[in-house]
């Protein structure tokens, strides 16, 4: 019975282990592409400081609103996609200075 209760208890860590990572991966890996892909971007000098300077901001301002979001533990549909929105809408600001279509 003892044996049980432990091989329980350490299945049960394992799969919150995992699950957590899962959030985690969900929850930053989106962003830590584009701060990669913003380093590259000034290493390759596609960006200026400056650029690169108001694109960190916005990531800033993306890692506050998530940080909001997941506040209550919990990261409702409407969150997601408001999250997912702005993610995407920075990914194409980088896009677009590194490739100099516009800036700002």
């Amino acid at each position: 019975m003892r044996k049980t209760i432990t091989f329980l208890l350490v299945g049960g860590c394992l799969a919150m282990l995992t699950v957590g990572s899962a959030w985690a991966g969900e929850r930053y890996g989106n962003q830590a592409r584009q701060r990669e892909r913003i380093r590259q971007g000034v290493h390759s000098g596609e960006l200026t400081r400056v650029e690169a300077r108001t694109l960190h901001r916005e990531q800033r301002h993306i890692r506050h609103a998530r940080k909001l979001a997941w506040a209550d533990g919990h990261l409702s549909k409407p969150e997601r996609a408001r999250l997912h929105k702005i993610q995407k809408r920075a990914g194409n600001h980088i896009y677009g200075l590194k490739h100099n279509r516009w800036r700002y």
